[in-house]
């Protein structure tokens, strides 16, 4: 069984024939990467995230597979067409894990979305919101400052550097009028919850 598997109602995952696959070639791995980035989406969509976090796990596992092995090959072009993909599945798995909950995972996948693709501004969006859900928001306002200097017209990230720069000003004043920790966890709610969650920004580029 594979270990991706279970995940559906407590019994074999739907997605069984994807997670268990295992490309010999270049046409057969094209293709399942292309099925799982159209099941991952529709995952998303359906808040099933549990199987969307497995989904974008085996594309990882498998684009760092091809990644290594033509590293040594010094096939320079596809580990770069391997990188951008495997930037996103690292980026949307974070933007998965998010809603699950699981914040400081969120982070780690959005850390590796940066790693692979610098220039991909979702990568450094997913690190700001992971970053800010941490309590980080000197991380979450450099990672929202990069995306929105990739991306300088872009309202929403607009919206989410001055809400983490107000958000840092606030905490500033708070440990400098020696506030309590307990106000600033209340002040960090209140940001968190003024931030925008939507999830459908991350599915236009899988």
């Amino acid at each position: 069984m594979s270990l991706y598997s279970g995940l559906s109602a407590g019994g074999p995952s739907a997605h069984s024939d994807i997670l268990t696959a295992t490309p010999d070639n270049e046409p057969s791995r094209r293709s399942l990467i292309e099925e799982i980035k159209r099941r991952g989406r529709a995952c998303v969509v359906a808040k099933n995230y549990p199987d969307a976090d497995a989904i974008y796990g085996k594309g990882i596992e498998v684009l760092s597979s091809v990644i290594t092995n033509n590293k040594e090959g010094n096939n320079e072009d596809e580990v770069h067409n391997c990188e951008k993909d495997i930037s996103i599945f690292y980026s949307n798995r974070s933007l998965v894990r998010m809603q699950m909950g699981k914040i400081a995972e969120a982070l780690e996948d959005a850390d590796e979305a940066v790693r692979y693709d610098p220039a991909y501004v979702k990568a450094h969006w997913r690190r700001g919101q992971a970053a800010n859900a941490c309590g980080n928001t000197s991380m979450a306002l450099e990672s929202f400052e990069k995306a929105l200097e990739l991306d300088p017209t872009n309202k929403a990230l607009m919206k989410e550097v001055e809400s983490v720069k107000k958000k840092k000003e606030e905490e500033e004043k708070l440990l400098a009028e020696g506030g309590g920790v307990d106000e600033k966890k209340e002040n960090d709610a209140k940001m968190e919850e003024a931030s925008p969650k939507s999830t459908n920004d991350a599915l236009k580029d899988a």
